[in-house]
């Protein structure tokens, strides 16, 4: 991967301080020493990845210049140092300080504008063609120098995130791409950097909405639902891998009350649900696990038994369905439904299935960031497998735009 500017630059290009409450130095030195010793006591492969001389150096430079080094900027550069293990579980989330006004979506077919301010609708749709002078492509292969998992679905994202361009050693004031319209021309949109209230807008006026309801979209929220396509197909979309069992098992480490966990759904109760609306006549039933990051993988394994035992006597095909926005537990059900015999289509994926193992959680007592790392790998044989769905298909801007869902119509045309 390529570099666009040298690091040494960053320090001369950094955003002012964020508007959340500035630490105190000796509040971030603790973070960092906190970060320091769970990253060392608790996840012994990283040194097996990371240099431990050059990863304690880096911590003490930070240390060093932590009076001149904004928030979000001291975050993630504790981010792009656990980035260099390349471990998907492993990774430090936090709300940013600055955001750009406007959402992108990478596709196979490049990247698109899918929401922007009303006084900037005119260039919805379009492609873009560069980022701050910097080739598309080119970007996304440097900006994955700074953080990961890196996948094409996460560029979209982090490229909103002002304080990543500042690690690239890019001013952060403004956001300027070069747009190609439909018609083929090409202009340049200059955006500045605002606060997360000021850079945030109603999404449903502004957002280039299909022409066609996306049927993985009718959840409004909802963690999980199904509903009869026909008389032959049962559809279950599994938006969130959590539950109301889910939550009262950790209800010891998230403090929810037995009031808030009781207002969650049961999948228990789903789980008699799907079951008894199998009828002789069912042929499919399809899992629809799109944009599902995950939770407790226990609960779409028992549901897939159940189905997989059901199905030997009635006679139906399983299907799964994810997409690039498809994480951990999510992702283990679908090749447990491949094991189990289910047909498994999605768009193109790369990596092991040990990339989305469970992980482990600890929280920066200052900052309030929380660091996730792997968990041991219990089966290394079948954890290094490659995932491989059985169909792959492509999903398009074309297709995103007007309406059709090729992953569900494959899913819907097999026999």
């Amino acid at each position: 991967m390529r570099s666009l500017i040298p690091l040494f630059i960053v320090i001369v290009l950094l955003p002012p301080v964020g508007h959340c409450q500035k630490l105190t130095r000796d509040q971030w030195i603790a973070d960092i020493e906190v970060f320091r010793e769970q990253i060392s006591t608790r996840y012994n492969d990283f040194f097996l990845k990371v240099d431990e001389a050059y990863f304690n150096d880096q911590l003490n430079t930070l240390e060093r210049r932590i009076d001149s080094l904004p928030r979000d900027i001291v975050l993630m550069k504790l981010s792009q140092l656990l980035s260099r293990a390349g471990e998907l579980r492993l990774s430090l989330s936090f709300r940013v300080s600055y955001l750009y006004p406007i959402y992108l979506r990478w596709f196979t077919d490049g990247m698109h504008v899918v929401g922007l301010p009303k006084k900037h609708r005119k260039h919805l749709k379009s492609r873009v063609v560069s980022i701050n002078g910097v080739e598309v492509d080119v970007f996304r292969d440097s900006l994955c120098n700074y953080v990961y998992p890196c996948a094409e679905g996460d560029v979209g994202r982090y490229v909103r995130e002002a304080p990543r361009l500042a690690l690239m050693g890019m001013p952060v004031e403004y956001l300027t791409l070069e747009l190609e319209d439909e018609s083929g021309s090409r202009t340049n949109l200059k955006l500045e950097r605002a606060t997360r209230t000021a850079a945030s807008f109603r999404i449903p006026k502004q957002y280039v909405r299909p022409r066609k309801k996306f049927l993985h979209s009718k959840d409004k929220g909802l963690w999980f639902w199904a509903e009869t396509l026909s008389d032959s197909v049962l559809y279950i979309r599994y938006r969130k891998c959590q539950s109301r069992e889910h939550k009262k098992a950790q209800q010891s480490y998230n403090k929810h009350t037995d009031a808030q966990i009781a207002a969650f759904p049961s999948w228990e109760d789903f789980t008699l649900k799907v079951i008894a609306s199998i009828t002789t006549r069912t042929k499919k039933v399809i899992i629809d696990l799109r944009d599902n990051w995950g939770g407790n993988v226990k609960q779409g394994e028992h549901l897939i038994q159940q189905l997989d035992s059901l199905s030997s006597k009635n006679n139906f095909r399983l299907i799964g369905i994810t997409n690039g926005g498809t994480r951990s537990a999510a992702m283990r059900n679908a090749h447990f439904l491949q094991r189990k015999g289910g047909t498994w289509i999605s768009v193109p994926i790369d990596g092991r299935l040990k990339d989305h193992e469970g992980s482990w959680q600890f929280k920066l007592p200052n900052s309030g960031a929380t660091v996730y790392f792997p968990k041991p790998h219990n089966n290394m044989g079948q954890d290094d497998e490659t995932l491989l769905p059985d169909v792959i298909l492509a999903e398009t801007f074309g297709t995103f735009i007007t309406g059709t869902d090729p992953l569900l119509e494959k899913a819907l045309e097999l026999p």
